[in-house]
């Protein structure tokens, strides 16, 4: 929750990608953890299509520096606790596209500075 403490009240896209129990228990810990410090989410599952290992976490170049601090932060925690499969990755290219169930926390932002992309390990 730390990691995430600097964004309250800004929105943050994050993906799921994959149905096991291992990526459901997983994304569930890290969505839970922006919830409660106040972030608001882009949330999708895209239906088919991307998959991931790990964490992926992107940043637009021109991002405020609050966001880069934190995917910072959150990079550093899981790397820590998680052992791996957690890094940077560039921005443009954590995009989906295709079906996905969606769902967006009222007043979140479209298009954020900041991706979140959470796979199988």
């Amino acid at each position: 929750m730390a990691a995430f403490s600097r964004l309250k009240g800004k929105t943050v896209d994050v993906a799921v990608l994959g149905d096991t129990m291992e990526i459901t228990q997983f994304s569930g810990k890290i969505i839970d953890c922006m919830r409660r410090a106040g972030v608001l989410l882009n949330f999708s599952r895209p239906l088919g299509g991307p998959s991931a290992r790990g964490v992926l976490v992107g940043v637009k170049a021109d991002a405020p520096p609050e966001f880069k601090q934190a995917a910072d932060a959150f990079i550093a925690i899981l790397q820590q606790t998680v052992d791996g499969g957690v890094g940077n990755w560039e921005f443009d290219k954590l995009v989906a596209g295709g079906a996905a169930m969606v769902s967006n926390d009222k007043g979140a932002e479209p298009n954020p500075p900041l991706r979140i992309w959470i796979g199988s390990k």
